[in-house]
């Protein structure tokens, strides 16, 4: 800004030493009188300078107005770069509020999609269920007929049954009356089978002292009782036959029948009633 100023004093002050030399210049060629020459010149002259401090005024005044100027137009860069900088903050939180949003609503989406796939799901289920249920209608009304005819089968066998009961009663009665005639008589209900020898094989278990004598691990549990006779084999060769002499529940005792001996018992042979 000075050096404005001092460019354009300069100007002025060349333009008005033209204007003296050439006043000066017209004087001399006038040949005027130098006196009125010289107070026209100095009034020229003041007023050329108070030209120039209006000048001077002038572009003072306009550089103050430019200054403020600028001042205004920083201040109105600083309020647009805040109001931009607000402006785009509220973007931001504009963007964040919308990508929330977004981010909501395609989780709602995919919740939404969720649920009408769990909607034909159970539509299929629900479908299946009327099947099934379809179903259990035509198997209940079968079951219903089976339990019908089965109420009749039962009815059926409860006849059977009663007459079942009454033919046990009658036997029962006539088994008292028979037990009572065999009590009268001294017989008991084994009498007829005491003396048959059930079917068994066993191995010779012990032997005794004089060898005639051997123990087998049967019983009276297995059926087998005193004088019950048992043929002895020796690799499926016949050696000879023993008879029960003692017996308890789960062992007994028996002596080899002297005359049918064809060889000593020893372990390992095996006695027999199924041959």
């Amino acid at each position: 800004m000075k050096n404005l100023i001092g460019n354009t004093l300069t100007v002025l002050i060349l333009l008005m030493s033209c204007f003296f030399f050439a006043a000066a210049l017209m004087v001399g060629a006038a040949q005027r009188n130098w006196k009125a020459e010289v107070a026209q010149l100095q009034n020229r002259a003041e007023a050329a300078e108070r030209q120039v401090n209006d000048a001077k005024n002038a572009t003072k005044e306009q550089a103050m107005n430019i200054e403020r100027e600028k001042v205004a137009r920083a201040q109105q860069l600083a309020n647009l770069f805040s109001q931009t900088r607000q402006l785009n903050q509220q973007l931001e939180e504009r963007n964040k509020v919308l990508k929330a949003e977004i981010e909501s609503n395609q989780a709602r989406l995919a919740r939404l999609r969720e649920a009408e796939a769990r909607v034909a799901q159970q539509d299929k289920e629900l479908e299946a269920v009327k099947t099934l249920n379809k179903d259990l209608k035509n198997n209940i009304a079968e079951q219903f007929a089976k339990v019908k005819n089965l109420t009749q089968e039962t009815f059926e066998q409860q006849t059977k049954l009663d007459t079942l009961e009454q033919t046990v009663g009658d036997l029962n009665a006539a088994l008292a009356v028979k037990s009572k005639i065999m009590n009268s008589l001294g017989l008991d209900d084994n009498y007829r089978t005491r003396d048959v020898v059930p079917k068994l094989t066993a191995t010779v278990a012990e032997i005794g002292q004089n060898r005639s004598t051997f123990a087998i691990k049967l019983g009276s549990d297995d059926g087998i009782r005193d004088g019950h006779q048992f043929d002895i084999y020796r690799s499926n060769r016949f050696i000879g036959r023993a008879e029960v002499t003692m017996v308890r529940q789960d062992v007994a005792v028996l002596k080899s029948v002297d005359g049918l001996m064809q060889s000593p018992v020893q372990e390992g042979d095996y006695v027999t009633s199924e041959l």
